[in-house]
């Protein structure tokens, strides 16, 4: 496909990085001073709510047992954003960041990770949506002068307590120069957890091909280009349903790429096509990329091939042809592959290096992948129906799923895949919540899946 001069640029801006929003070092300092708050507030829970929490521990235990009998790695469904009274959501723990921050803390101390680890989500927390980010663009628009609050602070305690992965969210955030992005999309959302919280663990997109939240904010910074070439072109972009943004994007890509009185050529109309619909899932992975997520979650196939592994297969090659010829983006893939390895090795250990005598650590296993392979590792399919063979097919990095017991034995890849699930809790966050902070005396039987 020829390149064309109006792809999606990327822009990386200034999130907590300017004299009105807080330094990257000042954020260090006070996930510091609040996982000291959260201590020292421990030493003061009443006897039911100790009791409850070592409940809670119990349950921690179990999955991780679960999890271990079917051999799955990484339990990525710890949701700890902080309800509020809008939210869409009514599962969240509660609507306080101090015992968000106790229950996390305990889950993840619990938690046996010789064989497993479990991570939290949805960075920077979603609990003040109206609408949910999983299927459509919410309203709201989390401010960067805010998000040193409440919000964060159940990820320093967890990311602390060792937090193996942390998702990041669809949602919006206002940054400095009072442009939106979605957290996923931005570079310095990302580098909020890297260098504000000093975090060296798994960075894990929210789904990417299947959601609306992940391509409209795509839309949107096509007509924000539009809206500085000529404001009164796109005024109405906020008022617009995601298909009528299509259908009006068409329009001015049209009048702008095609001469006047003349048919737009069919290679044109393919290329804008391919740019607003994102039907092959190109652009959302290639800006997931370029912010520095490491695992990119794909729950279902590119819709222009139809099926899944010539959809992969062509989503990739197009991500190692930008990549090979953009450096900063070969860093990125560079960096998230080796922690990819990285947890594989803590997982797999020796079995990791039977493949592989002849490499003695895990550096120069990485440093022996072409960039397509190591592009590869940061791919996570739906793992349900037969997408984990295609994930063992094509060598990717592993697969999702909503379920523990999802079995499978691998054929083909060299590097194991690592099995990524999605625990939920009979009666929700809410209920685990209230039971702690009440001290009510619930068992894990009452609580369990």
């Amino acid at each position: 496909m020829k390149s064309v001069p109006f792809l999606i640029i990327f822009i990386s801006t200034t999130f907590f990085y300017n004299s009105t929003s807080k330094s990257f070092s000042e954020i260090t300092l006070e996930s510091k001073s609040w996982v000291k708050d959260v201590a020292q507030y421990r030493i003061s829970l009443k006897r039911g709510q100790q009791k409850a929490l070592k409940v809670w521990c119990d349950q921690a235990k179990k999955t991780s047992a679960r999890m271990k009998q079917y051999g799955n790695h990484i339990d990525v469904g710890l949701g700890i954003d902080v309800k509020s009274n809008k939210t869409y959501r009514k599962t969240h723990f509660s609507d306080n960041p101090m015992w968000n921050s106790i229950i996390a803390e305990e889950y993840l101390k619990c938690f046996e990770t010789s064989h497993a680890c479990t991570g939290v989500k949805h960075f920077p927390g979603i609990g003040q949506l109206s609408a949910d980010p999983h299927s459509k663009s919410a309203v709201e628009v989390q401010d960067t002068k805010s998000l040193k609050d409440a919000d964060l602070k159940p990820f320093y305690s967890s990311i602390n307590a060792g937090a193996c992965t942390v998702m990041v969210s669809h949602s919006k955030v206002k940054l400095s120069e009072n442009r939106i992005e979605i957290c996923s999309f931005n570079p310095d959302c990302i580098a909020l957890i890297r260098k504000g919280l000093n975090y060296d663990g798994l960075i894990v997109t929210d789904e990417l091909m299947y959601m609306a939240a992940a391509h409209e904010p795509l839309l949107d910074q096509q007509f924000d280009r539009f809206r500085m070439l000529e404001p009164k072109l796109a005024a109405t972009c906020s008022t617009l349903s995601a298909s009528n943004k299509i259908s009006e994007l068409s329009k001015l890509l049209i009048a702008e790429r095609c001469p006047k009185d003349k048919t737009c050529p069919k290679e044109i109309m393919t290329e804008i096509n391919d740019l607003i619909t994102d039907e092959a899932g190109y652009y959302r992975n290639l800006a997931a990329l370029k912010a520095g997520n490491d695992i990119l979650l794909q729950f279902r196939f590119p819709e222009k091939t139809k099926s899944l592994v010539p959809g992969m297969t062509e989503l990739i090659k197009r991500l190692l042809l930008t990549a090979q010829n953009d450096s900063t983006l070969t860093a990125n893939i560079n960096a998230s592959s080796l922690r990819i390895l990285k947890r594989k090795e803590l997982i797999f250990k020796k079995k990791l290096f039977k493949k592989f005598p002849q490499f003695k650590n895990i550096e120069d296993l990485h440093n022996s992948l072409s960039l397509e392979q190591k592009i590869k590792q940061m791919i996570f399919i739906w793992g349900w129906n037969n997408y984990p063979h295609t994930a063992d097919e094509l060598e990717l990095g592993g697969f999702y799923t909503l379920s523990l017991n999802v079995l499978y034995k691998e054929k083909k890849t060299t590097i194991p895949l690592l099995r990524i699930v999605d625990h939920y809790f009979k009666g929700g966050y809410r209920k685990w919540g209230q039971s702690i902070i009440k001290g009510k005396p619930l068992t894990t039987r009452d609580l369990s899946k």
